[in-house]
């Protein structure tokens, strides 16, 4: 809770989110509870990605490296598979960083990308600098390419099941 900073209140509708959708329930009620989910892993995904949110919520071009983003997109993709990264690389950070990127760093074509997320993805990445496999296969979500796409099942098979 304190390293996510997630408020009980939160916690709570997330949990009530979880069970009104019959993907788990709470087995100890209260401030020490616990929750039991319904399924696997892989089902527990598929029932619930309907409903995903991507966390970017938008994408601007920058053209020199914005300190403390973590690598998302392709190019995380590419940390993660055997997938190539593209010509610029794609970074994450919470929207409120974001807005902070000087307008003198910010290009209308070419550089990199800077993605602002609805979260902060450095949060849950493991220490190399990448965001989590699972905010990127839901960030990738929706893909055309079917390279991306069957890397990132390749990736969900490898982190969840």
């Amino acid at each position: 809770r304190g390293r996510l900073n997630i408020t009980p209140v939160n916690l709570s509708r997330a949990t009530r989110e979880l069970e009104r959708r019959n993907l788990a329930r709470t087995i100890r009620p209260g401030r020490d509870g616990g929750i039991e989910f319904s399924f696997d892993k892989k089902r527990i995904w598929d029932k619930a990605s309907p409903v995903f949110v991507s966390p970017v919520r938008s994408r601007i071009r920058v053209k020199a490296k914005v300190n403390d983003a973590v690598k998302s997109g392709i190019t995380a993709l590419a940390e993660y598979s055997d997938i190539v990264d593209n010509d610029f690389m794609t970074f994450a950070l919470p929207a409120s960083a974001a807005k902070k990127i000087p307008t003198t760093k910010i290009r209308r074509y070419g550089g990199d990308i800077v993605e602002s997320w609805r979260y902060d993805p450095r949060l849950l990445n493991d220490g190399r600098g990448i965001v989590d496999p699972l905010s990127l296969c839901i960030s990738l979500n929706g893909a055309s390419d079917p390279r991306i796409q069957i890397a990132t099942e390749r990736l969900l098979e490898k982190t969840l099941w």
